[in-house]
């Protein structure tokens, strides 16, 4: 928007599917399953401060939802990146992610009946309080550099590093190769540094590739795959649309 900045809605969802529900009378299920659903709905605004220097944040709405308890929260990200710092192409950027109050669940599965064994005032309902939980803050930051081999090819090179809360720190590293801002092929690869030699060896590289189509407004289509040691591996698709 001219004047103003740009303006981005982002819409999460995690479908893990249906668990078996177990009680310690059944322990092998009672025949019932049950999907958590984790939504995260965010608002974001971002504008250039200068030629070369771009910041924003973004305003998530959390819900999580567990059977018959709930949880809402609101997380705030702040970010910004840093163009041709001291060289043509050559990118720096940092996010803060995540930073909130805790959040904490709530709902009808959390009563629990109190059984009166004087007989006295007949069974009664109370609450099971559950502890809150932080958010899993986590900080960014990166530098990339782009450069152009031809009128219509290019290609980036780009590192991270992360650290969090509830995570180990990471280092990772990424390439890209596009042809006429139209296809792009990428590839990359995430090390963790961690103590535990089994946690550095979950994830594998990744690869992927994008198309970007122009017609009334600018629609791009991104395909990841990410190799998994102990599990299936990751397939992601991202659908972008640019008015």
């Amino acid at each position: 928007i001219d004047g103003f900045g740009a303006l981005g809605l982002s819409f999460k969802s995690i479908d893990i599917g249906d668990i078996p529900v177990t009680t310690t009378q059944e322990p092998y299920g009672t025949g019932e399953n049950f999907s958590p659903t984790f939504i995260v709905a965010g608002l974001t605004y971002s504008r250039n401060i200068s030629d070369n220097l771009l910041i924003g944040t973004t305003v998530n709405l959390i819900f999580e939802k567990i059977i018959g308890t709930t949880a809402m929260g609101t997380s705030f990200d702040f970010g910004f990146q840093y163009y041709n710092v001291g060289l043509k192409g050559l990118s720096i950027g940092a996010a803060l992610k995540n930073l909130g109050p805790d959040m904490k669940f709530d709902g009808p599965e959390l009563l629990r009946t109190a059984i009166d064994t004087s007989n006295k005032s007949g069974n009664q309902f109370y609450k099971i309080e559950s502890t809150p939980f932080p958010l899993p803050v986590q900080v960014q930051i990166g530098a990339a550099y782009e450069n152009k081999i031809a009128e219509k090819y290019s290609y980036v090179l780009s590192g991270a590093y992360s650290t969090g809360s509830y995570s180990d720190n990471e280092i990772t590293i990424g390439a890209e190769f596009n042809y006429d801002d139209l296809f792009f092929v990428r590839g990359g690869y995430v090390d963790v540094l961690s103590q535990n030699s089994a946690d550095q060896k979950i994830f594998g590289p990744s690869f992927g590739a994008g198309v970007k189509i122009t017609t009334v407004f600018n629609l791009s289509v991104d395909y990841a795959y990410r190799t998994a040691e102990k599990f299936s591996a990751n397939q992601m698709i991202t659908l972008k649309i640019f008015f």
